[in-house]
């Protein structure tokens, strides 16, 4: 029986390198959201974990249209925490396995709390198998203005 893997999204962030005053999961590309896009590319996936913080309620709100089932975490201190803060919280009641939207898949027994980033959570444990997918990060506005030629890209 293959093992059930759990997904966490970290929708916690301010956003506040975007500079679009709000979290990044609500950003909208191409007439939908950061977070409608991972949801929809994750509809294979039995236990999705959402971390919630900044903007929590317009998060929810958006994910429970396309993922009523999604189990919602809170990071109360998404302020003063990093990724790792947010991964470890989302991870810590789910399955033996989970895939981080960065995207990386860890035992859950190998996650210690940590208040930086996931890649530091990961260093340890390096160097670790990996695959090639299409992805952009967005972190800020010149981000932003490349995410969207490359959703269009895929029109093309």
């Amino acid at each position: 029986m293959p093992s059930i893997k759990s997904v966490v999204i970290s929708c916690a962030g301010i956003g506040s390198r975007l500079g679009l005053a709000t979290t990044k999961a609500l950003v909208e590309i191409e007439g939908k959201s950061v977070i409608a896009r991972q949801i929809e590319a994750l509809n294979m996936v039995e236990d999705i974990r959402i971390v919630v913080g900044y903007q929590a309620g317009d998060v929810i709100n958006e994910v429970r249209r396309y993922r009523p089932d999604a189990i919602f975490v809170y990071n109360h201190d998404y302020f003063t925490t990093k990724t790792g803060a947010s991964f470890y919280l989302g991870a810590r009641h789910g399955f033996d396995y989970f895939e981080w939207t960065g995207p990386a898949c860890i035992m859950k027994s190998k996650l210690k709390y940590s208040s930086g980033h996931v890649f530091n959570m990961l260093e340890p444990y390096l160097p670790m198998r990996g695959i090639k997918i299409r992805a952009c990060d967005i972190d800020t506005y010149d981000d932003y203005t490349r995410a969207i030629e490359f959703v269009r890209s895929w029109e093309k």
